[in-house]
């Protein structure tokens, strides 16, 4: 590496260079301004905004207002600003603008920070460029609820060793060593339940053999989740935006540069699958020294341990763009590798190590140590140990009081446990109580202090250490109150309800979880309205059109003259539909007609002696227009005659039945009677005949 130092003192224009801080700082404060209040209007309208805040933010990357200020590759200083940290964000291509859920938010997006909401998180990462080349980055995030946001801060430092000085008239001087530093400071909040937004301001220094530049600069990012609304996957996504690197000029001697500004647009989709985490990532940048270039990456977390993931950048002067990593995790500890293949310049590898801590953890923790504790009360009571039985459950209601069944078994073990001494081992119980406190295990250290309380209850450090406990506790419900808040505002009243009713396990004197439930009780039984509303009509829509195919094909058959299968036709659309006019009015029509044909029919057959068919045929009048008199009359007449003629028939039958017999032909003798019987009921002749002659088939058969 060749650079020309001369023996110039390194000096400052001071009045151009407070002129130039100004000018830059009152711009950058209006583009901030501005790009905020953009974003907030556009986010008040759920679904045409959102689609206009994604037009007006590609438009104004693609257009960067801001370009002006700088010229092609290689006109801006402190370029060890586009490292990128962090080996997670590295591993998924630097696709980490609308990702931001973890301390790395603080470079890549700022306003992630207020997701940062539940825990402390530290994260150290090491940089291996090359053999004289490194790069160390040291970051902290930590929820602040005086200022109902998260609070973030990291150094960064970029060192160059043995690097060759030159004279002004070219001769090799000694070996030099350039060093970077920039420090950045960062605030979140959310401003809606599902919009963060987010600042940071950052000091920054280059020093190269005894010279020093400074510069200041700030970043400002947002993050809207879009998981209000219904439509999966689109409630699956986030949007993210952020300018980076609004500032002043780095200036040596007399000659500066700008700073490296980038806009960037990113959007996420993180859902389970398997089981499993996935994170699909993509950002569009427009830095204002190059040409825009997109960021592509993929994470899958298996089972919350194992995190493999790729990445690609479509601009890498280097080599391919190409990125990979992995991570593993071990419950609040993530230690992350990220691998950049670099062409003829070897490999770059990035390892990262990140810790969590705070009340996340420990509310988590609570709940399941309040479990083991009923589980170990149980065996206690089981084994008749009343002492420990009742610390057990003493100590699962001292820290959740609405426990029912550890309720019912402490009533059972205080029945006992006054006949046992208590006064044994208070030294012991106030040693282990202090021991489980500093370890955070809240639920056994107000074990171990109940215990004491119940001898002496007076006791001055036990009360003392019970009410930090309640304080702890108090935060842990506050902690879980806000995630239920948020299911709350974003529709999932289910899920706001389990969370309430945590908060009400831990406190049940949590008013506003209470109210919470209630109200989220109240959404879910109107949507349940809503929607049962809704399928009785879309029932009604369907019982409607089907009544109106069957009356088409109805009319189809009137027009036809087919009364019959019109008349089916007509009942059916009755049975959907009761109070269809037109059908009642073609149905009575349509009866008159098959009455009509039926009696004309009917007197016909009256008329040639067809009393049978008359008689059917009458009958169909009657069945089709109740009140026919004629036709009533004439089945008064047809019914003796019928009858008178049947029973002549029959009698003919059962004479040609005997003779039948009398020839030995029993089954035509049997078939005549039977036709007599079905002509004549009450003629008992051939009743009788058709017994006498089965019971001589009968005999016939079986002695053959």
């Amino acid at each position: 590496m060749k650079l020309q130092i001369t023996n110039s003192k390194f000096q400052i224009n001071s009045k151009s260079q407070f002129q130039m801080f100004l000018e830059i700082g009152i711009l950058c404060l209006d583009f901030v301004w501005n790009l905020f209040i953009g974003i907030w209007s556009l986010l008040k309208v759920k679904y045409m905004n959102i689609i206009g805040l994604l037009i007006i933010s590609v438009l104004f990357i693609t257009s960067n207002p801001l370009q002006c200020y700088a010229g092609g590759p290689g006109t801006t200083a402190s370029n060890f600003l586009k490292f990128g940290v962090g080996a997670r964000p590295i591993g998924l291509g630097g696709a980490f603008c609308a990702v931001a859920d973890d301390v790395n938010a603080l470079y890549w997006n700022p306003g992630g920070l207020a997701g940062l909401d539940s825990y402390d998180e530290v994260t150290f990462m090491h940089n291996e460029i090359g053999e004289e080349m490194r790069y160390e980055y040291f970051a902290y995030s930590k929820p602040v609820r005086q200022l109902n946001g998260t609070l973030a801060a990291s150094l960064s430092m970029f060192t160059i060793n043995n690097i060759q000085g030159y004279s002004t008239l070219g001769a090799k001087t000694s070996l030099l060593k350039a060093s970077n530093m920039a420090f950045n400071l960062g605030y979140g909040k959310f401003v809606q339940s599902n919009l963060m937004l987010g600042a940071s301001f950052k000091y920054i220094s280059e020093t190269l053999d005894g010279y020093k530049g400074t510069a200041y600069a700030v970043d400002a990012g947002a993050v809207y989740k879009l998981n209000n609304l219904k439509l999966y996957p689109v409630n699956k996504l986030n949007l993210g935006f952020v300018v980076q690197n609004i500032g002043t000029q780095m200036t040596f001697i007399e000659e500066g540069a700008p700073l490296p500004f980038n806009m960037k647009l990113g959007v996420a989709f993180k859902d389970k699958v398997y089981g499993s985490d996935l994170v699909v990532a993509y950002d569009m940048n427009s830095p204002s020294d190059n040409d825009s270039f997109s960021n592509i990456g993929v994470e899958y977390r298996i089972y919350d341990l194992v995190a493999l993931r790729f990445g690609y950048q479509s601009k890498d002067d280097l080599a391919s763009g190409v990125r990979g990593g992995i991570g593993f995790r071990a419950k609040s500890l993530d230690f992350d590798y990220a691998l950049l293949p670099r062409g003829d310049f070897g490999n770059s590898h990035r390892i990262s190590v990140t810790f969590r801590f705070g009340m996340k953890y420990d509310d988590i923790l609570a709940v399941k140590r309040l479990e083991q504790q009923y589980e170990r009360g149980v065996k206690y009571y089981e084994r008749g140990d009343m002492i420990n039985a009742y610390r057990e459950f003493k100590g699962i209601l001292s820290i959740a009081p609405g426990h029912k069944k550890a309720q019912e078994y402490l009533a059972k073990t205080e029945l006992r446990v006054e006949e046992i001494q208590m006064k044994e081992g208070i030294a012991e119980h106030l040693k282990s109580g202090e021991k489980y406190f500093h370890k955070n295990n809240l639920s056994d250290a107000q074990s171990e202090f109940e215990a004491i309380l119940a001898v002496d209850a007076n006791h001055k450090e036990a009360k003392m250490y019970i009410q930090k406990i309640r304080e702890s506790l108090k935060g842990i419900s506050d902690s879980i109150f806000r995630r239920g808040l948020a299911y709350y505002e974003a529709g999932e009243y289910n899920n706001a309800i389990k969370e309430m009713n945590k908060v009400l396990t831990f406190d049940p004197d949590y008013t506003k979880a209470r109210e919470y439930i209630g109200l989220s009780e109240e959404k879910i039984q109107r949507l349940e309205e809503l929607r049962k509303q809704r399928l009785a009509e879309e029932e009604e829509r369907m019982k409607e059109k089907r009544a109106n195919l069957v009356y088409a094909k109805a009319m189809e058959l009137y027009e036809k003259k087919d009364w019959k299968q019109s008349f089916n036709q007509f009942q059916e659309v009755l049975s959907i539909d009761s109070g269809h006019k037109n059908a009642k009015r073609y149905l009575a029509e349509v009866k008159s007609n098959l009455a009509a044909e039926h009696f004309d029919i009917g007197k016909k057959a009256y008329d040639k002696k067809e009393l049978e068919t008359a008689l059917k045929n009458f009958n169909e009048v009657v069945k089709y227009d109740s009140g026919h008199k004629e036709a009533r009359q004439l089945i008064d007449k047809i019914v003796p005659e019928l009858k008178k003629q049947n029973q002549a028939k029959a009698m003919e039958y059962n004479k040609q039945g005997l003779v039948a017999y009398a020839q030995g032909k029993l089954q035509e003798a049997i078939k005549l009677w039977k036709e007599a019987v079905k002509l004549d009921p009450s003629l008992e002749e051939a009743r009788s005949n058709i017994k006498r002659a089965e019971k001589e088939l009968s005999s016939t058969n079986s002695g053959q």
